[in-house]
């Protein structure tokens, strides 16, 4: 799935409509699957992958935790448990890329989680981020 996922971002910034219009209809599609926003995540922190396509995975992560992350009425899905764990620990290192658009993007994805999940379930992300901060101001 990963792979199709980033051949499917790529596409979705083609110049050429009918390419783009297509892997953005076959993106959606996936949005409900489980594993695709922790995909997503990773694709976002895959080094070797070209920074426009990291920079759209991380978007699009963003967009999912949005829709997503909670059940609400009329939004049918909600992303697993066990996906919520490993975006968690994985978004907060994400948002210190050194790709400025990727690590705002991830900013906000921390943040988004934050409003869902602080303080009942996310506890300890406040030292986490001051922690962050702190080693990255050396």
């Amino acid at each position: 799935m990963e792979d199709r996922v980033a051949q499917l971002l790529g596409m979705a910034v083609s110049a050429q409509q009918e390419q783009r219009v297509g892997a953005e209809e076959e993106l959606r599609l996936m949005e409900t699957k489980d594993g695709f926003t922790s995909h997503l995540m990773g694709l976002g922190a895959s080094p070797g992958l070209d920074p426009q396509t990291r920079w759209l995975a991380v978007t699009y992560l963003k967009n999912q935790v949005g829709r997503f992350w909670q059940r609400r009425s009329g939004i049918p899905h909600e992303i697993l448990a066990e996906e919520k764990t490993a975006i968690r620990s994985g978004c907060l290192p994400l948002s210190l890329d050194t790709d400025e658009k990727i690590a705002m993007q991830s900013a906000l994805v921390v943040a988004r989680i934050v409003r869902f999940d602080y303080p009942r379930i996310w506890t300890e992300i406040m030292p986490m981020i001051a922690q962050a901060v702190e080693q990255n101001m050396v």
